[in-house]
């Protein structure tokens, strides 16, 4: 395992907050097994690696198998998964000169749940649930070394590649209290609807088949003299994703939920999403007299392919750059000890590209009723339907840019370690379902205009007199118009383990602020006031430049002893999880819009003399001044136990119990109510054995 702090290097284009690389066991192992039972889960896992010849050539082998229950009294929450794999490692050596290394990966993970029913849930013996999850994927890497480090120092090629296949089915017994119109047309304009059963058995498959891909070339030089010591690092990346299942498959006409603005659609039909990238990374290390100067620098180039011209992001290249910068002042002595200390701070940006559901949503069918004529004989009945289909898709939509920075100042001394961080990040281009309003004219039928005395069969459209009318609807789509603030201070002490004791004490903490909001105005309906039978949101739909979000500040505090006993095999660790404050504050609105859209398609200003309107009047929103009080939860802290025990080098069995006592206090809310807060322990044991 590999962890790098601070600002992610432009190696890693989706990160800006560290990166933690696992690299799976590639050696000869003996058998390894474990198992591992708490209240939700129990897992069992066996393993071993070969040395199959003298020629460095391993297998490593691994499976296991996870029973778990997020609440084991709901049956239909289980889920039990098996996962195996496989990894080859081959090393050729050429007189030591080059080194040449393959490695190979093949993985499955499936879920085995098959077909679910609780009877203490389920109303209906018709209902059924069942759903089945298989995923496999192969990984490859191919490496040249070159181990008397000329400046070329080597090359790397990974590929690897995943397809899962997931379905689930439903069968659910709908039952409705009234009338419900269902529409069946994929196409706009007017057309005949269908009044649904008032109990019928929906029927809803989904059929999802994901594909993904990615390789990455990469080269590595290095340059080293007395003083500096410098690496280059270059690479191209390409990643592509598509699904090629059916998506969700069922029959409008008996709809798992009436009203849905959605219809079937295939999922195999949406174009797949293909990213280039490429990158240079330089790490430089340079000593400047007793002092040391560490720079990580580099930029990441980075675009869309697979786009047609109607995007924004057709052909455009997006530029991350990323740079650390430490420096380490020369070591004080103080008491025939040295004290270490540095100082590090560094800046990155972060590109985030749209997901395949952002760049191709489903299309929105809105279903205007035009005529809903209802007669005691079923044959007569009729129901009109004027349906508008939308396409959400935003074709000026860009991607999510992310700006991370922060210092670093850090001290360690015989064997005592101590750093704190202070970090800042803020994105304004995050991605939202924002609402689109505009006007839907269709003909409103007078169902009252015909004799119902003289009906003997379904009545033609002429037999009723009609007017046209025009009303407003929304529908969503995704924009640019999230905005996410983070700050915050961590900090973090270590010390050397007391002999006399055999026990080394820990503290870390954090100090987080987040503040989430929207970033561009936005329509929305403030008020359901119906005025002569018309809703004020028909005719007319407020603007408001208003920031809707929330802000939320938490700090918390670790205290960690851990104790090791050689000559026992024992070690045990207490930790107190003390967290001192929570709080969340909306964030102060206005109410006062600052346009409004009319049932012609305008966006007018909204001026001193629609306060008077009968209508417009509505869209000037008032707030409680309690709405925006800061809400607090005091402290409140956990204690957990983890005790481990060797029994010679073939066995380990370790218990833990988190929240083995609880400090929670009740408290008392602003407006006067009593929150009495509790903990449930959580325990569970670990058993590892080696043969």
């Amino acid at each position: 395992m590999e962890i790098i702090r601070g600002i992610a290097s432009a190696e890693y284009g989706d990160l800006t907050s560290g990166v933690v690389i696992i690299n799976r066991k590639l050696k000869a192992t003996p058998w390894e097994a474990r198992f591992k039972a708490d209240p939700y889960s129990k897992l069992i896992y066996v393993g071993k690696g070969f040395k199959v010849d003298e020629h460095d050539f391993t297998i490593n082998t691994s499976l296991d198998y996870l029973d778990a229950k997020r609440d084991p009294r709901n049956k239909l929450e289980n889920y039990k998964r098996l996962t195996g794999s496989v990894r080859l490692q081959k090393i050729w050596k050429f007189d030591n000169e080059m080194n040449l290394r393959w490695k190979s990966a093949l993985d499955y993970t499936g879920s085995f749940d098959d077909e679910k029913n609780d009877p203490e849930i389920l109303i209906s013996k018709d209902d059924r649930y069942s759903s089945s999850y298989n995923m496999m994927s192969m990984n490859h890497s191919l490496s040249l070394f070159f181990p008397e480090k000329y400046f070329f120092e080597s090359l790397n090629f990974d590929f690897a590649t995943r397809y899962e296949i997931s379905r689930i089915e439903q069968d659910k017994l709908v039952s409705l209290s009234r009338d419900q119109i269902a529409s069946t047309t994929l196409e706009e304009g007017e057309h005949d609807g269908i009044y649904l059963p008032y109990k019928y058995l929906a029927n809803v498959v989904v059929d999802g088949k994901p594909f993904n891909s990615f390789a990455k070339l990469k080269a590595l030089f290095s340059v080293n003299t007395n003083y500096v010591k410098q690496d280059f690092n270059l690479g191209l990346e390409w990643k592509t994703d598509k699904n090629f299942g059916k998506g969700q498959i069922y029959d409008p006409s008996r709809p798992l939920s009436p009203g849905t603005p959605y219809r079937p659609r295939n999922y195999s039909d949406i174009p797949s999403q293909q990213q280039i990238s490429a990158y240079l990374q330089d790490n430089l290390k340079a000593n400047i007299g007793n002092h040391t100067l560490i720079v990580a620098g580099g930029i990441r180039a980075l675009s869309l392919l697979n786009l047609s011209d109607k995007y924004y992001m057709k052909g455009k290249i997006y530029l991350d750059p990323r740079v650390n910068i430490q420096w380490k002042f020369p070591s004080i002595q103080i008491s025939n000890h040295s004290l270490n200390t540095f100082i590090s701070g560094g800046f990155g940006q972060q590109t985030k590209f749209p997901t395949l559901l952002h760049l191709y949503p489903d299309m929105i069918y809105t279903d205007i009723i035009q005529l809903n004529y209802f007669n005691l004989n079923p044959d007569y009945r009729r129901v009109n339907l004027r349906t508008f289909v939308e396409n959400p898709t935003n074709y000026d939509l860009k991607p999510a840019r992310n700006n991370k920075w922060e210092i670093r100042l850090g001290a360690s001394m015989s064997g005592h370690n101590f750093s704190v961080t202070y970090f800042h990040e803020l994105k304004e281009t995050g991605f939202r379902t924002s609402t689109t309003v505009r006007p839907y004219q269709y003909k409103d039928y007078d169902e009252t205009s015909i004799d119902n005395s003289l009906v003997n069969k379904q009545p033609e459209l002429s037999d009723f007199k009609h007017k046209n009318d025009t009303i407003l609807g929304m529908y969503g789509r995704v924009t640019n118009g999230s905005s996410v603030k983070k700050e915050g201070i961590e900090f973090q002490y270590s010390s050397k383990r007391i002999n006399v004791i055999k026990t080394r004490f820990t503290v870390n903490g954090a100090w987080f602020k987040s503040t989430y909001s929207n970033s561009q105005p936005m329509f929305k309906v403030v008020s359901n006031q119906i005025i002569g039978n018309t809703p004020v949101s028909n005719k007319y739909i407020g603007y408001y430049d208003t920031q809707d979000g929330a802000e939320y500040q938490s700090f918390n505090t670790n205290f960690m002893a851990d104790t090791y006993i050689q000559k026992l095999g024992l070690s045990f660790s207490v930790t107190a999880e003390c967290t001192w404050f929570e709080t969340s504050q909306t964030l102060r609105q206005n109410g006062y819009p600052l346009a409004y859209m009319n049932t012609k398609g305008e966006i007018l200003p909204f001026t001193e003399e629609d306060l008077h309107h009968p209508y417009k009047q509505w869209l000037v929103q008032t707030y409680n001044p309690s709405l925006f009080n800061k809400k607090t939860i005091p402290f409140y802290t956990f204690f957990n136990l983890k005790v481990t025990k060797s029994f010679g080098k073939h066995l380990n069995l370790a218990l833990f119990v988190d929240r083995i006592l609880d400090y929670m206090p009740d408290y008392v809310t602003e407006s006067g109510m009593t929150v009495r807060r509790t903990a449930k322990p959580y325990f569970g044991i670990e058993l590892n054995v080696k043969i």
